[in-house]
């Protein structure tokens, strides 16, 4: 992330990061596309928005994949997914926690961003394309930054995202949301990034509780034990190898840090009733 920046539109007060950096779906050969895509999914606490100008943007997440052209899309927080891009712009934005809950029409229209469950297009507008601009100018071409213009520049993207996408269909179809994280977020976040490992001690260490308030916690919201969770999650990605990629069970073994295959093969067959080997054949349709 180049810079990140702090303002106030009306009533909300935004964080707001920004970069220029893009990753080349080109330099994976389709073969490797959905292993890539498996293995690097991931999410973030912000709410990620992508400017598609022209040349398109690869998405990926779960097993599907999505070329977008001349967009605006709209990542919610907390989606496990995968982006290539060719060229322009990505913000990450946040709202900070002195924010207050409003009614107006602009706040409705960023927690439903914020509160989404899926990504979301919207329209990218010659006004918008003109501020991204003087963005790129005011970021990356002068040699210093002029931290107020570029605010005012930023201020006036979100302003007119809003106007094109959402006021001249009226207001009242959006729905005020809270903006601070849930505790259902913060454990999902640790969920899905097991690879950090998981334990009831790092999820009440994370959520300032005791092991007891964290335990009463997990089971309120999921009635599972973090040790189940972390299972779940984990034979839910080694589905997903199994039917889209070539990776062998010692591979998958390895890459979700299962104890031992023999492990893996209990846990798989006792949860799909059956064999890796034959839920992967009855996915691809051999014998």
């Amino acid at each position: 992330m180049t810079a990140s920046y702090n303002f106030k539109i009306k009533d909300v007060s935004l964080v707001v990061g920004i970069d220029d950096s893009y990753s080349n779906i080109l330099n994976f050969e389709s073969r490797d596309e959905h292993v890539c895509s498996m293995m690097h999914q991931h999410s973030h606490l912000g709410c990620e928005l992508f400017f598609v100008e022209g040349q398109s943007l690869t998405f990926f997440y779960e097993d599907k994949k999505t070329e977008y052209n001349n967009c605006i899309l709209c990542v919610p927080p907390h989606f496990s997914h995968l982006s290539f891009r060719r060229s322009g712009y990505r913000f990450l934005f946040y709202i900070e926690k002195n924010t207050e809950k409003n009614n107006s029409g602009f706040a409705r229209f960023i927690y439903d961003l914020l509160e989404s469950k899926q990504p979301l297009t919207f329209k990218m507008g010659a006004e918008i394309a003109v501020y991204l601009k003087d963005l790129e100018k005011l970021i990356f071409l002068e040699q210093s930054v002029n931290t107020e213009m570029v605010v005012c520049v930023l201020k006036m993207i979100f302003y007119k995202l809003y106007k094109l996408n959402c006021e001249d269909r009226g207001t009242k179809e959006a729905k005020a949301f809270i903006s601070e994280k849930s505790y259902f977020m913060e454990i999902d976040e640790m969920i899905n990034n097991f690879g950090n490992g998981l334990s009831m001690q790092a999820i009440a260490d994370n959520l300032c509780l005791s092991l007891r308030q964290a335990s009463r916690t997990v089971h309120k919201y999921y009635n599972k034990s973090p040790s189940e969770l972390l299972l779940e999650r984990k034979l839910t990605v080694a589905c997903r190898l199994l039917q889209y990629t070539d990776s062998t069970v010692a591979q998958i073994v390895e890459n979700l840090d299962f104890s031992s295959e023999s492990y893996f093969y209990s846990q798989f067959k006792k949860a799909y009733g059956c064999t890796p080997k034959e839920y992967k054949s009855q996915k691809n349709g051999t014998a």
